[in-house]
């Protein structure tokens, strides 16, 4: 991929040159190892160096957005979309930096271009139901974790979720 093969070149000769792929794989351990701050410096050297890498604005955007800046997260993630429209992870990202932001209407369409990319996307199933839920649309929550348990019958969240709207239905 020619992307992957710029460079990215340190502020001094002894640091060395890494390629795209390189840095990418380097902020997602430093994100997966909990370093966000290096995390956020290796992902903004890969926008200097490339300012439409899809997978540096995504995860940008993640990043962002898990650290409770939601519409920082928001706008990477938007801007990711701009340059791969076809990513259901991406919307589902999106959907859940707009939930975290409150904008739950808007959540529910993220997760709805994500199912309509990959229908059989467990985690945006689930995160729907989350959202239907919120809107007071238990019926079509159920029916959202039912499609994801289906699919992933173990899947905590959903069971989770699922149970619970069963267990106040009983209540009622």
């Amino acid at each position: 991929m020619p992307a992957q093969e710029a460079k990215l070149s340190g502020n001094t000769p002894a640091k060395p040159t890494l390629t795209l792929g390189d840095a990418l794989k380097r902020a997602v351990a430093f994100m997966n190892a909990n370093k966000r701050t290096e995390a956020e410096q290796m992902l903004r050297a890969i926008q200097r160096a490339k300012p439409d890498q899809f997978d540096a604005l995504h995860l940008l955007g993640v990043l962002k957005a898990s650290q409770g800046e939601y519409q920082e997260g928001i706008n990477f993630l938007v801007q990711a979309l701009k340059i791969n429209p076809k990513s259901a992870e991406a919307f589902l990202n999106l959907g859940n930096a707009l939930q975290g932001a409150k904008r739950n209407e808007e959540a529910l369409a993220s997760y709805d271009k994500a199912l309509a990319i990959k229908s059989d996307y467990v985690e945006a199933l689930s995160n729907r139901g989350v959202v239907l839920r919120q809107f007071g649309r238990d019926a079509d929550a159920i029916e959202s974790y039912d499609r994801a348990l289906a699919i992933k019958p173990d899947y905590a969240p959903a069971l989770k979720n699922r149970d619970h709207i069963l267990s106040k239905m009983k209540k009622q």
